[in-house]
């Protein structure tokens, strides 16, 4: 079986299909071992919140281009 460690994922999951995520993950799975980290980049929420007011105003540009 093969593996990876660590995998690296920039810029994907705020961009594509919310299956696309679940494929990444899915995949990741597969290739991960216990403990192995999956790095996940992009403009992420904290507690609810946006990390910053451009990832905010980013966030609303993609869901209004499609709000899948």
């Amino acid at each position: 079986m093969a593996s990876a460690a660590p995998i690296s994922c920039i810029n994907m999951v705020h961009l594509s299909l919310w299956s696309a995520t679940l494929g990444l993950l899915a995949g990741a799975a597969r290739l991960l071992r216990a403990g192995d980290p999956l790095f996940l980049h992009g403009p992420f929420y904290r507690a609810g919140r946006p990390t910053g007011p451009s990832n905010e105003t980013f966030d609303a540009s993609l869901k209004t281009r499609n709000p899948l």
